[in-house]
């Protein structure tokens, strides 16, 4: 069974981004996404600067509203999938963290592949 550590408030404060620096976070990554898409739709994939290209490094997914709506069901796919496990697992009165693990695991994999496929093409990016 597994053991978490409780921490107090000022803890949490310490250890944690505060929600001041998340909504700034999120506002400047909106700002970035916007800008890489007046880009692409004012510019050639293939005349993109590379040096302007790497910005786009984390957004990937934000670059569209198909892009953006394939990840929230994916994620949305994945979270029911873990939670009828655990659903299951309980109802069975059983705590089998490696089994949930197994599924969770199984069910992303393709995610684990394309991030993989992304790491690759930004290496050999960085090489050119």
């Amino acid at each position: 069974m597994a053991e978490f550590e409780i921490f107090t408030d000022e803890e949490n404060k310490q250890k944690w981004t505060s929600s001041e620096d998340r909504k700034q976070f999120r506002r400047q990554q909106a700002a970035d996404v916007l800008s890489m898409r007046r880009v692409f739709e004012t510019t050639p994939y293939n005349e993109v600067p590379h040096e302007v290209l790497c910005h786009c490094i984390g957004i990937e997914n934000l670059m569209s509203p198909k892009l953006i709506q394939r990840t929230l069901e994916h994620r949305a796919n994945h979270t029911r999938i873990v939670l009828f496990e655990q659903r299951c697992q309980r109802e069975m009165g059983e705590v089998d963290p490696e089994r949930l693990a197994s599924i969770s695991e199984k069910h992303s994999s393709k995610t684990k592949l394309r991030a993989r496929k992304l790491a690759e093409g930004y290496m050999k990016m960085k090489l050119t």
